[in-house]
């Protein structure tokens, strides 16, 4: 399923600073343990089911970490809705050597972004720095 997504997000990249785009969305049952399979979930689009002003209930069990093949790993705007749902939201972003992964959760009540794999710019560490001051006006 990620070569796929990936495939796709090659054709889809924005230019530096736009909002980013989604390929596509699945979910990992985190309570399954490690290895748990990505389960994918062709209904699930965090970018436009966030969008609006509403609360985010996606259609995934509770605690299931979301995963989204983006075309950047700086968080998109209402993104914060995803932690404060209840789920962990992975972005990912290239593949092979060059794939990146950060992931937006929760922690002691604090909103936090992780980089897992890959490294950021500087400039997408301002980004991302910025997203999450904002966020953290939203959050729980």
């Amino acid at each position: 399923m990620l070569a796929l997504f990936f495939a796709t997000l090659a054709a889809t990249q924005t230019p530096g600073g736009s909002e980013p785009s989604e390929a596509g969305c699945g979910y990992i049952v985190i309570s399954d343990g490690p290895g748990a399979p990505l389960i994918e979930a062709p209904n699930l689009h965090v970018i436009e089911q966030t969008a609006g002003t509403g609360s985010f209930s996606p259609d995934v069990p509770a605690g299931a970490a979301i995963v989204c093949d983006r075309s950047t790993i700086v968080p998109a705007a209402n993104d914060w809705k995803v932690p404060n749902a209840g789920h962990s939201l992975y972005m990912a972003t290239g593949e092979g050597p060059g794939e990146r992964i950060g992931v937006l959760d929760m922690a002691g009540g604090s909103l936090r972004y992780i980089l897992i794999r890959g490294a950021w710019t500087q400039e997408e560490e301002a980004r991302i720095d910025q997203r999450l001051r904002a966020f953290r006006q939203h959050s729980r």
